[in-house]
């Protein structure tokens, strides 16, 4: 049944579990009593943000809003090509 989560919800779970996991392996390393004290409320805290987030995340889903923030990865000269694009656009 465990296995069958992040097919269910999304791949990202997986992700988040991992950085979790190696967020808490280094604070155990760090500091074992604060660790063991408070990890598990810093964990509940972010589950419960991701829960929250959920609602306005679907609103705009729905009213199919591009988020602002885009990532790629391109030489230099591609990057003035696109900047010079988008200027003229905006323009």
């Amino acid at each position: 049944m465990a296995m069958a989560i992040p097919f269910l919800i999304g791949g990202y779970l997986g992700i988040d579990m991992l950085l979790g996991g190696v967020i808490v392996w280094v604070w155990q390393k760090v500091n074992r009593y604060s660790a063991d004290t408070y990890s598990i409320v810093a964990a509940s805290g972010m589950i419960v943000g991701d829960g929250i987030w959920t609602v306005p995340s679907s609103i705009l889903a729905v009213a199919n809003v591009n988020p602002p923030v885009c990532m790629s990865f391109m030489t230099k000269a591609a990057a003035d090509v696109a900047a010079a694009a988008a200027e003229a656009a905006s323009s």
